[in-house]
């Protein structure tokens, strides 16, 4: 979220532009997005859901936006968190027939299967708020997409406890 510094300015007697201390400028909200994550690291979230499947600590993705996390263990594959302001949880381009409407803890949710066509994939995409979501998602490399969803659904419920009230 941008945040301003600026301060209003009066005249000092010098005619050297100060600080007015009875002018206090807001930050607007004008135009940015409302971001339930903003106390969030994905990271964080990452690394405290895989607590206990030996992957190395998460690193932080572009992948999936600006505050996305991924982790890789070798032989295994990819595990990911996305925490995403400005999308609604079910909305995706992949064919619909790939993603199935469900709930994760009484939170809705989609489960989007092997979304890439790659085999062995698998996301899960929680509502936060009707414009946000949080996803996490796996990309194994043994295995098939029945696997990958079967873990994906255990670390979104392990998840999403972690996650902001918003909708639920």
């Amino acid at each position: 979220m941008l945040s301003s510094t600026l301060a209003a300015c009066t005249q000092h007697s010098e005619g050297t532009p100060q600080p007015d201390p009875t002018q206090q400028h807001q930050p607007s909200d004008a135009g940015e997005p409302n971001d339930p994550f903003t106390d969030l690291a994905a990271c964080d979230l990452l690394d405290d859901i895989l607590d206990d499947e030996d992957f190395p600590p998460g690193e932080k993705s572009s992948a999936g936006g600006k505050n996305a996390c991924q982790s890789t263990k070798q032989g295994f594959g990819s595990v990911s968190v996305n925490l995403q302001a400005e999308y609604q949880y079910d909305e995706f381009t992949y064919d619909s027939d790939k993603i199935f409407p469900g709930e994760v803890n009484q939170r809705r949710a989609v489960q989007i299967r092997d979304a890439l066509d790659a085999g062995r994939s698998c996301d899960v995409s929680m509502e936060i708020e009707p414009d946000s979501r949080a996803i996490v998602g796996a990309n194994m490399r043994h295995g098939d997409t029945d696997d990958a969803c079967g873990f994906v659904e255990e670390l979104a419920e392990r998840l999403e406890p972690l996650l902001p009230e918003g909708t639920r």
